[in-house]
């Protein structure tokens, strides 16, 4: 087995892992999560799998159509994961949003857009903890804590919601 052929099996596991990931994200019921800005980053899930795509489908033609290569059948799996991995993307995109996640973000902070600053709590855990702010005790959300990251929420503003809604809860 030459390196090409070994590298062109493991990015075929590789498809096939990432497409069983996708088809659970596709054919789970109900609306989707809303994508957010993390989900571009290249770390996140929602890349990785275009970025997979994408090379999927690169290396698959790459194979299949430049004179000398041999391995022609792991071109036309990487070509068809690439393809299927494709399909099930765009099948994500096109379903309808999660309406309640958005509107218990709503109640959770009735009438309180928190603004962005240059320092301040992780967006994505202050959204995280009012999404699930439902089930949350008065101890809970005195423990809440979140870390700081660039252009976060405003600190004071997220304290206030949380003393809020702990006069809310008690």
């Amino acid at each position: 087995m030459t390196w090409a052929t070994g590298k062109l099996l493991i990015d075929g596991v590789t498809g096939f892992l990432l497409i069983a990931f996708a088809g659970s994200q596709l054919f789970a019921h109900g609306p989707r999560k809303r994508l957010t800005w993390r989900d571009t980053d290249p770390r996140g899930w929602f890349a990785l799998l275009v970025i997979s795509c994408f090379a999927l489908l690169w290396a698959g033609g790459l194979v299949l159509f430049t004179p000398g290569q041999t391995f022609r059948l792991g071109g036309a799996l990487s070509l068809g994961a690439g393809v299927a991995l494709l399909w099930t993307i765009v099948r994500y995109l096109r379903r309808p949003t999660d309406p309640v996640t958005i509107d218990s973000l709503r109640d959770a902070r009735p009438g309180v857009m928190f603004s962005r600053t240059t320092w301040g709590y992780d967006r994505l855990e202050v959204d995280q903890f009012f999404e699930s702010m439902s089930h949350a005790t008065p101890d809970a959300i005195r423990s809440a804590r979140f870390h700081t990251r660039r252009w976060g929420y405003r600190q004071a503003a997220v304290d206030a919601a949380l003393d809020d809604l702990l006069t809310r809860k008690s």
